[in-house]
């Protein structure tokens, strides 16, 4: 398994932070640890809030960004697996358009957008098939490498996306029915068997009492 770790400079202490484990702040399109967005802001001047108002501010701040930073993420995720997958030190400026319109949905013959975490579990999930068509191309004459093999293998997952939105949902929906199993199987047992006993023995009682209700009256 590629352990691959997604880092920024922080725009104060300049030393790096990785994104996905650090507690860090996403401000003006620049990265801060919280710590460094928190005494910085301390130190200016101009400078009015007190600590915990700067605390508040910022983790404010992280969750309204949160989606934003997951979305950044989940690009990073997808392009350092490419780099290391297809042996790629560098993708092309033109790479990254393209992917932002796959993204977005307006890339050319795309009926709906793309998000790189569902691009990146396909990719992972094809690649074998991928390695097969490739392994093809390459005994009839078709040596496609880097960027290249990557466009390539790109122009076949596209095709493929909704058949594996169908593959989604036919796993959601077995895993809904999976746990409808689990939750009955975790139901309480009724014992049945005791319920009658209890049902014979309060009619016999019922019946004992009559009996002593008619000899007295």
């Amino acid at each position: 398994m590629i352990n691959i770790s997604i880092t920024r400079k922080c725009k104060c202490c300049k030393e790096y932070l990785d994104i996905e484990k650090d507690n860090f702040v996403y401000y003006k399109k620049r990265y801060y640890h919280f710590d460094c967005a928190v005494n910085e802001t301390l130190d200016r001047k101009n400078n009015k809030l007190s600590k915990e108002q700067c605390v508040d501010k910022f983790t404010q701040l992280q969750n309204e960004n949160r989606e934003e930073i997951n979305n950044i993420i989940n690009k990073e995720r997808l392009y350092k697996w490419l780099q290391n997958t297809y042996n790629t030190v560098v993708l092309p400026s033109y790479f990254y358009i393209k992917m932002d319109e796959i993204f977005s949905g307006i890339y050319k013959g795309l009926s709906k957008d793309i998000p790189p975490e569902d691009l990146l579990d396909m990719w992972k999930r094809k690649k074998n098939e991928l390695d097969r068509i490739n392994d093809s191309n390459s005994r009839k004459g078709k040596n496609l490498i880097g960027v290249a093999r990557i466009n390539y293998d790109l122009a076949i997952l596209l095709n493929k996306y909704d058949s594996y939105l169908k593959w989604k949902e036919d796993q959601k929906l077995l895993e809904n029915e999976k746990q409808n199993i689990i939750n009955e199987a975790n139901k309480p047992k009724i014992n049945y068997d005791l319920i009658n006993k209890s049902v014979e023995k309060n009619k016999n009682t019922s019946t004992n009492i009559n009996d002593l209700l008619d000899e007295v009256f």
